[in-house]
């Protein structure tokens, strides 16, 4: 691998609110908002501003009345298309996909 790959500009395509997480080799944007009660439709762009997926999700560590999509947070390692942890003013939330 070549190390970590900083951002690139974000596409028109990718919300202002996507959240950049480096990868070795590659990165992804992910975008999170909230759909009701303890829904959220999380989506990760690539850096060929494609969508990887869009999927729901439900809040499995963390309370849903803390979280706020609209305010920055940090998407931290290992998220995926299963589940998505991140970090918002110090607190821990983990985000696991609905499979029906």
């Amino acid at each position: 691998m070549h190390g970590r790959t900083i951002e690139p500009k974000k596409g028109k395509n990718i919300p202002t609110t996507a959240q950049w997480l480096y990868g070795e080799g590659c990165g992804a944007w992910f975008h999170i908002e909230h759909k009701e009660n303890n829904v959220f439709i999380i989506s990760r762009y690539n850096t060929h501003y494609g969508v990887d997926f869009t999927e729901e999700f439900t809040l499995e560590e963390g309370d849903v009345n803390e979280f706020d999509s609209k305010q920055p947070f940090k998407v931290l390692h290992i998220s995926h298309a299963r589940k998505v942890q991140v970090e918002q003013e110090t607190k821990y939330f983990l985000f696991k996909k609905i499979t029906v």
